[in-house]
């Protein structure tokens, strides 16, 4: 029955009143169970399926778009409520958790490493770095890469024409949601080349003219631009990943506690990811791993009895209350963070490593200390169940090692030692350094509360060399 009501709602999305308005319509599973509900007897079978389609879908449709009064809005979704299908209109725009950097959370801690505004930048060097980046924007549009990002967009666009496109519901929705990253970041990309150019041409004029009244407005104009290309820049270096969109990062402390150094490394680097993750919007889960007492291990069976831990969940309703809760946990075991939302495990990929705090006391005396970031993609699993089955795989590792004799032991291969990949100096000698691209910058207060773009992004650009010099 769910394969002949996706048909039929296949054939009402290829109605010509929809294709030619080019809307987009994404159908829940609720839909289809609310349609075969009403639209389906035992005396009649399916022939009342067409008429609940018209009455539940066709109409809300129609009424919506001979009443709406602007084009925009070129995505419906259709959702079961109760007994009614409920219509909803989302600009394309609007339709990822990370849109266009309009919004406040996607702007706040672009380019915080060496920004622009610190820089003293006359008429003229307005003028030419307006050109620099309108060039730039240009040689991106021809780019192999955007070439078969429109080819891909295109293919998605024409497989939902197909009147079996519903038929594998699962399918349907990774097409759309592929289409609407892909149609995002496009329209995106053309954006930011309209304003290159109009800025460009406004400050040439500006600069003939010597009229100082838009120096203000064209210098703030530029940071913004700035900052919008580098953000659109690491999309753009994620873009051909399709399952990203989930991660699970994991900060564990290496060597013993330093009791008097007050918050623990590893929290503070939790924070620091805590703090980047909220400003760019994404879905967070927070969990700390802790030892089981006596009682615990015995109410979890066999398999505590070998690695007696456990993830407990944290509050992350209110970021800060959450980062002041970690804060607090004097010594945990380990902490993993789950980030939901476009793009994050391209984002995030590159922290993978130990992350080295060492810094100089007043005295001379030297300190240092360690933590391993491990972050890990995690499809369409939660991040608790995936962390679940790490602490159950850990168990079952720890089992086996308990039936082997001390002579097997000293066989088994030794793990290799983790790269470090950045270094924070925090007190004396601020400064954080990574290692693999040689970005630096002093603004050690801003990168611990999540300024990481211009690390991530100087990664990804080594990485996408790399990648282009192995082909």
């Amino acid at each position: 029955m769910h394969k002949i009501a996706s048909r039929e709602i296949g054939d009402v999305l290829l109605r010509q009143g929809l294709v030619r308005r080019n809307v987009l319509v994404e159908v829940d599973q609720g839909v289809l169970d609310l349609l075969i509900e009403q639209g389906f007897t035992a005396s009649y079978g399916a022939r009342p399926l067409k008429r609940a389609i018209e009455r539940l879908v066709v109409l809300p449709l129609a009424r919506f778009l001979a009443a709406r009064e602007r084009p925009g809005a070129d995505l419906l979704r259709l959702r079961r409520i109760n007994d009614q299908i409920e219509l909803q209109a989302v600009s394309m725009g609007a339709s990822e958790q990370i849109g266009a950097s309009e919004s406040s959370s996607a702007e706040r801690g672009v380019l915080d490493v060496g920004q622009l505004s610190r820089r003293k930048v006359d008429d003229k060097g307005l003028s030419d770095g307006f050109a620099e980046l309108r060039r730039k924007l240009h040689d991106w549009n021809e780019r192999e890469a955007i070439v078969a990002m429109r080819d891909e967009r295109a293919t998605c666009l024409a497989e939902t024409n197909k009147p079996t496109f519903w038929d594998d519901g699962d399918k349907a929705r990774a097409t759309l949601a592929r289409f609407y990253t892909l149609e995002r970041l496009l329209k995106r990309l053309q954006q930011l080349t309209d304003r290159a150019e109009y800025l460009e041409e406004l400050s040439t004029l500006v600069h003939r003219q010597r009229d100082p009244r838009y120096r203000a407005e064209l210098a703030d104009g530029y940071e913004r631009l700035h900052r919008d290309l580098a953000f659109l820049e690491v999309e753009l270096l994620c873009a051909h990943l399709t399952d990203n969109h989930r991660a699970v990062l994991r900060i564990r402390r290496i060597g013993p506690p330093q009791r008097d150094e007050g918050q623990g490394w590893a929290t503070q680097l939790a924070a620091m990811y805590l703090h980047w993750a909220s400003r760019k919007g994404y879905e967070l889960e927070l969990y700390v791993l802790e030892a089981l007492d006596e009682n615990a291990r015995r109410n979890e069976g066999l398999i505590a009895q070998y690695y007696p831990y456990r993830w407990q969940t944290l509050d992350i309703s209110n970021i800060d209350g959450a980062i002041r809760q970690l804060l607090k946990i004097d010594d945990p075991i380990e902490i993993a963070i789950g980030m939901g939302g476009t793009n994050v495990y391209g984002f995030m990929k590159g922290e993978s490593g130990v992350h080295r705090r060492s810094d100089r006391r007043p005295s001379g005396e030297r300190t240092q200390r360690m933590a391993e970031v491990d972050v890990k993609a995690t499809g369409g699993s939660d991040a608790d169940i995936w962390l679940e089955k790490i602490l159950l795989q850990r168990a079952w590792d720890e089992q086996e090692r308990a039936q082997l004799t001390p002579r097997q032991r000293e066989k088994l291969p030794q793990p290799s030692e983790p790269e470090v990949v950045r270094v924070y100096q925090v007190e004396g000698e601020r400064l954080v350094r990574d290692l693999r691209t040689q970005i630096k910058t002093t603004s050690v207060g801003e990168v611990l509360e999540g300024a990481l773009d211009d690390f991530i992004l100087a990664y990804l650009r080594e990485e996408e060399t790399k990648q282009a010099w192995r082909e």
